[in-house]
């Protein structure tokens, strides 16, 4: 019975297996864009503190922390550990 069970989940968990690969393909590149985007609106925000004043520059600094690899990109890291979670259960069954 457990043999039938992972017979027919094996097409569940090969898409998995590719859309994870994927997705970490995705994350890798999109984190480093996301970086160079962070650091631009770090150095505005702080363009910004000199030119303005600090009320202006919030904005920046908070768009700033969403694109740092401890905003965006970790919610992608997370999602892609629950996906992967999943998929490492299914393979157990």
């Amino acid at each position: 019975m457990k043999t039938i069970l992972k017979i027919i989940l094996l097409p569940i968990t090969l898409a998995l297996n590719i859309l994870l690969g994927m997705s970490k393909f995705v994350l890798l590149f999109g984190s480093g864009l996301l970086g160079v985007l962070s650091f631009l609106f770090f150095i505005l925000g702080i363009g910004m503190i000199i030119v303005a004043s600090f009320s202006q520059a919030i904005p920046a600094f908070i768009v700033g922390y969403l694109f740092s690899p401890w905003g965006l990109p970790m919610v992608g890291v997370w999602i892609i550990a629950r996906v992967e979670g999943f998929n490492e259960w299914l393979k157990g069954i």
